[in-house]
């Protein structure tokens, strides 16, 4: 996988995406309200990433097959944590699903 031409690049310089980096700046100058986070290690990066956009009022989605880690018995609980707090979990699916509804509408 490759970034397309023009495509806007985050180099993390820790557990969230937000930190330390322009994202949120580049995120409402495109008037983005709602992220979809996946990635490696549920329950830092991705964790991280939830809450910092969390906090940071977008609406987060993170679809549960499209993330992973080390450790076995994390990922369960990390997924709970964002659903009741941080936002919403579903699959690729089901984020594709609801992607296809709302350009429909």
């Amino acid at each position: 996988m490759a970034p397309i031409n023009g495509e806007y690049l985050v180099t993390k310089r820790a557990f969230s995406a937000f930190y330390g980096t322009d994202l949120e700046m580049a995120l409402r100058r495109r008037g983005v309200r709602t992220l979809i986070i996946a990635g490696t290690i549920s329950y830092a990066c991705v964790l991280h990433t939830a809450f910092d956009a969390n906090v940071r009022d977008f609406d987060v989605i993170v679809p549960t097959d499209a993330t992973a880690s080390w450790a076995a018995d994390l990922p369960a609980p990390t997924m709970r944590m964002i659903d009741l707090i941080l936002g919403k979990t579903t699959s690729v699916a089901g984020v594709i699903q609801a992607l296809a509804m709302a350009r429909s509408e």
